[in-house]
Protein backbone atom coordinates (compact mmCIF):
# COMPACT_ATOMS: atom_id res chain seq x y z
CA UNK A 1 0.00 0.00 0.00
CA UNK A 2 1.18 3.68 -0.59
CA UNK A 3 1.91 3.84 3.26
CA UNK A 4 4.13 1.33 3.27
CA UNK A 5 6.04 2.90 0.42
CA UNK A 6 5.76 6.60 2.49
CA UNK A 7 7.86 4.20 5.53
CA UNK A 8 10.48 3.18 3.64
CA UNK A 9 11.04 6.79 2.58
CA UNK A 10 11.41 7.76 6.38
CA UNK A 11 13.29 5.26 6.84
CA UNK A 12 16.29 5.63 4.48
CA UNK A 13 15.98 9.62 5.77
CA UNK A 14 16.67 8.70 9.14
CA UNK A 15 19.84 6.01 8.35
CA UNK A 16 21.03 9.04 6.13
CA UNK A 17 20.47 11.65 9.48
CA UNK A 18 22.13 9.08 11.80
CA UNK A 19 25.09 8.36 9.59
CA UNK A 20 25.50 12.31 8.53
CA UNK A 21 26.05 12.62 12.01
CA UNK A 22 28.70 9.98 12.59
CA UNK A 23 30.63 11.04 9.58
CA UNK A 24 30.84 14.82 10.69
CA UNK A 25 31.95 14.17 14.15
CA UNK A 26 35.15 12.71 14.67
CA UNK A 27 36.23 14.03 18.16
CA UNK A 28 36.60 12.21 21.44
CA UNK A 29 34.83 14.72 23.48
CA UNK A 30 33.06 13.29 26.61
CA UNK A 31 29.62 14.81 25.40
CA UNK A 32 28.09 13.81 22.85
CA UNK A 33 28.60 15.78 19.73
CA UNK A 34 25.74 13.80 17.81
CA UNK A 35 23.11 11.78 19.01
CA UNK A 36 20.53 9.54 16.28
CA UNK A 37 18.93 7.13 15.67
CA UNK A 38 15.11 5.07 15.13
CA UNK A 39 12.25 3.79 16.85
CA UNK A 40 8.78 1.85 16.63
CA UNK A 41 5.97 2.74 18.25
CA UNK A 42 2.06 1.65 19.70
CA UNK A 43 -0.26 3.83 21.03
CA UNK A 44 -3.94 4.70 21.37
CA UNK A 45 -5.71 6.90 19.26
CA UNK A 46 -9.36 8.83 18.72
CA UNK A 47 -11.11 11.05 17.09
CA UNK A 48 -14.81 12.62 17.11
CA UNK A 49 -15.38 11.76 13.04
CA UNK A 50 -19.03 10.47 13.58
CA UNK A 51 -19.08 8.32 9.94
CA UNK A 52 -15.10 7.35 10.57
CA UNK A 53 -14.44 7.21 14.18
CA UNK A 54 -10.75 6.44 14.86
CA UNK A 55 -10.76 4.47 18.14
CA UNK A 56 -8.15 1.94 19.03
CA UNK A 57 -4.05 0.87 18.36
CA UNK A 58 -1.50 2.63 16.30
CA UNK A 59 1.77 1.97 15.43
CA UNK A 60 4.66 3.40 13.13
CA UNK A 61 8.32 3.98 12.91
CA UNK A 62 10.18 7.14 13.01
CA UNK A 63 13.38 9.00 14.23
CA UNK A 64 15.47 11.99 15.02
CA UNK A 65 19.00 13.37 14.97
CA UNK A 66 19.79 15.87 17.14
CA UNK A 67 23.18 18.09 17.97
CA UNK A 68 24.36 19.07 21.64
CA UNK A 69 24.20 22.88 21.21
CA UNK A 70 24.55 23.76 24.89
CA UNK A 71 25.77 21.25 27.97
CA UNK A 72 22.19 20.73 28.64
CA UNK A 73 20.57 21.37 25.29
CA UNK A 74 19.93 19.02 22.23
CA UNK A 75 18.44 20.53 19.36
CA UNK A 76 17.50 18.95 15.39
CA UNK A 77 14.80 17.30 13.52
CA UNK A 78 12.55 14.00 14.02
CA UNK A 79 9.83 12.22 11.89
CA UNK A 80 7.49 9.76 12.17
CA UNK A 81 4.12 8.07 10.58
CA UNK A 82 1.80 6.60 12.13
CA UNK A 83 -0.86 4.04 11.04
CA UNK A 84 -4.37 2.94 12.28
CA UNK A 85 -6.10 0.43 10.66
CA UNK A 86 -10.15 0.46 11.22
CA UNK A 87 -11.37 -3.31 12.12
CA UNK A 88 -14.55 -3.67 10.02
CA UNK A 89 -12.88 -2.91 6.51
CA UNK A 90 -9.78 -2.62 4.75
CA UNK A 91 -9.81 1.55 4.99
CA UNK A 92 -6.97 2.97 7.17
CA UNK A 93 -6.08 6.48 8.95
CA UNK A 94 -2.52 7.58 8.72
CA UNK A 95 -0.35 10.85 10.42
CA UNK A 96 3.38 11.68 9.19
CA UNK A 97 4.65 14.51 11.05
CA UNK A 98 7.91 15.78 11.47
CA UNK A 99 9.83 18.93 12.42
CA UNK A 100 12.14 20.40 14.81
CA UNK A 101 12.80 19.23 18.19
CA UNK A 102 14.34 20.87 21.40
CA UNK A 103 16.09 18.51 24.06
CA UNK A 104 16.58 19.86 27.35
CA UNK A 105 18.43 16.96 29.66
CA UNK A 106 16.97 17.29 32.84
CA UNK A 107 19.63 14.30 34.26
CA UNK A 108 22.33 13.71 32.57
CA UNK A 109 23.98 10.74 33.71
CA UNK A 110 24.30 6.72 32.50
CA UNK A 111 20.04 7.02 32.79
CA UNK A 112 19.20 10.35 30.93
CA UNK A 113 15.93 12.00 31.98
CA UNK A 114 14.86 14.20 28.52
CA UNK A 115 12.00 16.43 28.25
CA UNK A 116 11.07 17.80 24.70
CA UNK A 117 8.97 19.59 22.58
CA UNK A 118 8.80 19.65 18.61
CA UNK A 119 7.25 22.21 16.45
CA UNK A 120 6.39 20.85 12.52
CA UNK A 121 3.54 19.49 10.27
CA UNK A 122 2.16 16.65 9.76
CA UNK A 123 -0.67 15.33 6.86
CA UNK A 124 -3.50 13.35 7.50
CA UNK A 125 -4.85 10.24 5.22
CA UNK A 126 -7.88 8.97 6.30
CA UNK A 127 -9.71 6.15 3.98
CA UNK A 128 -12.84 4.55 5.13
CA UNK A 129 -14.77 1.87 2.89
CA UNK A 130 -18.53 2.49 3.46
CA UNK A 131 -19.53 -0.64 1.92
CA UNK A 132 -17.64 -4.16 1.47
CA UNK A 133 -16.87 -3.91 -2.24
CA UNK A 134 -17.66 -6.19 -3.74
CA UNK A 135 -19.41 -4.85 -6.65
CA UNK A 136 -16.88 -2.56 -7.52
CA UNK A 137 -18.80 -0.13 -9.39
CA UNK A 138 -21.50 0.45 -6.44
CA UNK A 139 -18.80 1.02 -3.17
CA UNK A 140 -18.23 4.15 -2.11
CA UNK A 141 -14.94 5.60 0.06
CA UNK A 142 -14.82 8.30 2.27
CA UNK A 143 -11.59 9.96 1.68
CA UNK A 144 -9.90 12.75 3.85
CA UNK A 145 -6.63 14.41 3.12
CA UNK A 146 -4.96 17.34 4.96
CA UNK A 147 -2.13 19.14 6.66
CA UNK A 148 -1.74 21.12 9.76
CA UNK A 149 0.67 22.20 12.35
CA UNK A 150 1.47 20.33 15.16
CA UNK A 151 3.24 20.32 18.89
CA UNK A 152 4.32 17.60 20.55
CA UNK A 153 5.77 17.44 23.73
CA UNK A 154 7.57 14.30 25.28
CA UNK A 155 9.36 13.09 27.87
CA UNK A 156 12.20 9.87 27.52
CA UNK A 157 14.51 7.51 29.14
CA UNK A 158 17.98 7.24 27.28
CA UNK A 159 20.11 4.73 29.15
CA UNK A 160 23.35 4.24 27.86
CA UNK A 161 24.45 0.58 27.38
CA UNK A 162 28.16 1.57 25.75
CA UNK A 163 29.93 4.65 24.91
CA UNK A 164 27.93 4.84 21.46
CA UNK A 165 25.10 3.35 22.47
CA UNK A 166 21.57 4.22 24.12
CA UNK A 167 18.16 2.26 24.91
CA UNK A 168 15.60 4.98 24.85
CA UNK A 169 11.84 4.64 25.82
CA UNK A 170 9.68 7.86 25.18
CA UNK A 171 6.00 8.62 25.52
CA UNK A 172 4.26 11.69 23.97
CA UNK A 173 0.97 12.93 22.99
CA UNK A 174 0.53 15.05 19.64
CA UNK A 175 -2.01 17.67 19.20
CA UNK A 176 -2.99 19.94 15.92
CA UNK A 177 -2.65 23.37 16.27
CA UNK A 178 -5.60 23.88 13.43
CA UNK A 179 -8.70 24.44 15.62
CA UNK A 180 -11.17 24.62 12.84
CA UNK A 181 -14.16 22.27 13.71
CA UNK A 182 -13.55 19.96 10.73
CA UNK A 183 -9.88 19.08 11.04
CA UNK A 184 -10.56 18.98 15.11
CA UNK A 185 -12.85 16.24 14.59
CA UNK A 186 -10.78 14.71 12.21
CA UNK A 187 -7.29 15.08 14.13
CA UNK A 188 -6.88 11.58 16.08
CA UNK A 189 -4.99 12.71 19.52
CA UNK A 190 -3.55 9.75 21.86
CA UNK A 191 -0.26 8.44 24.22
CA UNK A 192 2.33 7.02 21.96
CA UNK A 193 5.01 5.36 23.61
CA UNK A 194 8.14 4.36 21.67
CA UNK A 195 10.86 1.75 22.17
CA UNK A 196 14.25 2.68 20.02
CA UNK A 197 18.03 3.09 19.66
CA UNK A 198 20.26 5.79 19.62
CA UNK A 199 23.76 5.99 17.81
CA UNK A 200 25.88 8.91 20.18
CA UNK A 201 29.01 10.47 18.80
Amino acid sequence: MSFLKSDVKLLLVILFISSAGQIFSQDDDKRDFFVGGMFLHAGFISNENTVSAVDGECHGIGGKGVFHIFHKFRAGIEGYASNYSYPDNEGFYRLGWGGFTGDFLLYDKRLTVVISGTFGGGRVKDIYFLSDGQEADNFSVNYYTFTTLIVNPSISLEYRLKSNLKLTFKTDFISSLDQSELNRKRFANGPRFYLGVLFCK
